[in-house]
């Protein structure tokens, strides 16, 4: 029964992998890779690239790819403020995503971060750097680049995996929101 798992979960590596690079793993690299995911910890496998495994999540590092834009699907939709209504009646995971249109100043850019970059979270007290904030989240060094936050001309406005500003929440006299999806 034991053997069985392990050649599953071999399997899904297999098949995760070429979902990312679109190539195929040898056999000791799958190996590898099914023992960091048990231990934790990161290895090397073909064409510069990294397998790690931190708190539980396994993902591929391409150490090819630099960039200064996000690698995520990131979508803005807007519509009223119809089921924010009362929002002591709302999770407050949903109002992570969201935020009140018009608290927002000029235009909105969609980028990773940068040096100097701060928030002061919603129903959160202080303004922390983004270093700190994915240092506290435990967001895994080699994701910190590429994740996509939100900003206006005053500032980060949101973070993805982390929430919005302070000053962009939504609250009882909203009217229009903007909603974040990330693919």
């Amino acid at each position: 029964m034991q053997v069985y798992y392990i050649l599953k979960r071999k399997r899904i590596i297999k098949k995760y992998y070429n979902q990312v690079f679109g190539g195929i793993l040898d056999y000791n690299h799958i190996n590898s890779i099914y023992q960091i995911s048990i231990s934790g910890g990161k290895c090397s496998i073909p064409n510069n690239k990294n397998a790690v495994c931190k708190d539980s999540v396994l993902f591929f590092v391409d150490n090819n790819f630099k960039t200064n834009s996000p690698i995520f699907d990131v979508q803005i939709t807007e519509s009223d403020n119809l089921f924010l209504k009362k929002q002591s009646n709302v999770h407050t995971l949903l109002l992570k995503n969201t935020f009140d249109c018009d608290k927002i100043n000029g235009k909105l850019r969609i980028r990773t971060r940068e040096s100097g970059d701060c928030i002061r979270l919603a129903r959160k007290n202080g303004t922390k750097t983004l270093k700190k904030l994915y240092t506290e989240y435990k967001i895994p060094l080699e994701m910190r680049d590429a994740l996509p936050i939100i900003c206006d001309d005053t500032g980060v406005v949101w973070i993805h995996t982390i929430g919005v500003a302070d000053r962009c929440k939504t609250d009882e006299n909203t009217k229009r929101i903007y909603n974040v999806l990330v693919k």
